[in-house]
């Protein structure tokens, strides 16, 4: 089906709309209708990152001066509110936010911004100009935007890799659904998850916090070979160290099992591409395995089965089912 050209004021008005919505709180289908929105189409999430920009500015009044805005909204859905991105211009120009005012709105503009997008079965590593570097896991979308005093990525699916240079002036923040980790030079990956944000630590230290009115709330400091679960909607997070001495090894495209069901394993593979693998017993499905193998080479691991576990594989047309061994 053809999508329909949306007007960009409209679109503007849209994300505005949300935005205002959901600080003043989504239940759950409201968040899935506005997650649906913004994975319709990039320019919806673009609309809605520089709306978010533009409320940035309020991080740096005093308290005194900084509102919380009341707009009414719509009961239902913020189709559209005119005039609404004029309404948070002229919010700014009442507070004398102004080239001789309490803050250079110029400052705030991104001197870089670039989003990268992975395919299933895609890594992707790309360099940014501050010369970090970012690898992006398979069907993961992060959003860069460079600062002239701290550095911004926004994890909009999926899974990342970062290896941070260390600036002390400049720091760098990863906001993945409503948390945030910010660190100045480190390496760490950032899991989004549907329920939860996974943050792993390989070097250095990160601070693990949740966004509430664009104030980051840290909570948590990670250090190397620690590891942190966190539930935004249920506020609950868990520390815990690292006993497998590998690390984000999908990142040179590998897996590292360690000692998890045969489902599960082959769940990892599917995330890349097709696998031909089938199994009907549940008794195998939880037999468990360990042992390194690379991403691309589904056919390696269906061939070593057979070496390291009770089953054997039977073909049946263009289909291999694992089964288990008489």
């Amino acid at each position: 089906m053809e999508r329909v050209k949306m007007n960009e004021h409209v679109r503007d008005e849209i994300a505005a709309a949300w935005l205002l919505r959901e600080h003043n709180g989504l239940n759950a289908s409201e968040k899935l209708e506005l997650d649906t929105w913004l994975a319709d189409d990039k320019k919806n999430y673009l609309a809605y990152t520089q709306m978010q920009e533009v409320w940035e500015v309020l991080e740096t009044l005093p308290d005194a001066k900084r509102p919380r805005l009341a707009c009414p909204l719509p009961s239902n859905r913020p189709t559209y509110i005119p005039h609404l991105k004029h309404l948070i211009a002229g919010l700014f120009l009442m507070l004398g936010i102004s080239a001789g005012g309490v803050y250079q709105y110029g400052e705030q503009q991104p001197i870089f911004t670039q989003i990268y997008q992975t395919q299933k079965g895609e890594i992707l590593s790309t360099t940014l100009p501050d010369h970090s570097t970012i690898t992006l896991d398979t069907q993961s979308i992060v959003e860069v935007r460079l600062y002239k005093n701290r550095r911004d990525v926004t994890l909009v699916e999926g899974q990342a890799l970062f290896h941070v240079s260390k600036d002390e002036k400049k720091p760098f923040s990863v906001v993945a659904d409503q948390s945030i980790v910010r660190v100045v030079g480190t390496t760490f990956v950032v899991a989004k998850h549907p329920d939860d944000v996974t943050v792993t630590v390989q070097e250095g230290r990160v601070q693990v916090g949740k966004m509430q009115w664009f104030m980051p709330d840290f909570f948590a400091t990670l250090r190397a070979h620690e590891s942190i679960v966190y539930t935004p909607h249920q506020e609950r997070f868990k520390i815990q160290k690292l006993t497998n001495p590998s690390f984000a090894p999908w990142a040179v495209g590998r897996f590292e099992f360690d000692n998890i069901t045969l489902q599960e394993a082959l769940n990892n593979f599917s995330r890349y591409g097709y696998v031909p693998l089938f199994i009907s017993d549940s008794t195998v499905k939880k037999l468990r395995l360990s042992g390194s193998f690379e991403i691309k080479k589904v056919d390696s691991f269906a061939q070593a089965l057979p070496k390291i576990l009770p089953v054997e594989l039977v073909k049946e047309a263009e289909k291999t089912y694992i089964v288990g061994r008489l």
